[in-house]
């Protein structure tokens, strides 16, 4: 089979929204490298310790800059 393929779209499409924004409610920091800190979340956000969850910031450019954190519970 022979031919020509032509690529529309990226292999990796782009999400069409961000995940939901939560605030931070408390930050404790432990030593001078060791910190927690609690977030709001919705109720459907179910978890089990030692999961993790990508967290960021929106960049100058819009782009998240993202970081793995692992869950604990309260």
């Amino acid at each position: 089979m022979t031919g020509t393929l032509t690529v529309t779209e990226n292999a990796v499409p782009k999400p069409k929204t961000l995940p939901d924004a939560q605030t931070v409610t408390a930050v404790t920091h432990w030593t001078d490298r060791l910190f927690s800190f609690r977030v709001s979340r919705p109720q459907t956000l179910r978890f089990r310790s030692g999961e993790f969850v990508m967290i960021g910031l929106m960049d100058d450019n819009g782009r998240p800059l993202l970081r793995a954190y692992s869950i604990a519970s309260p």
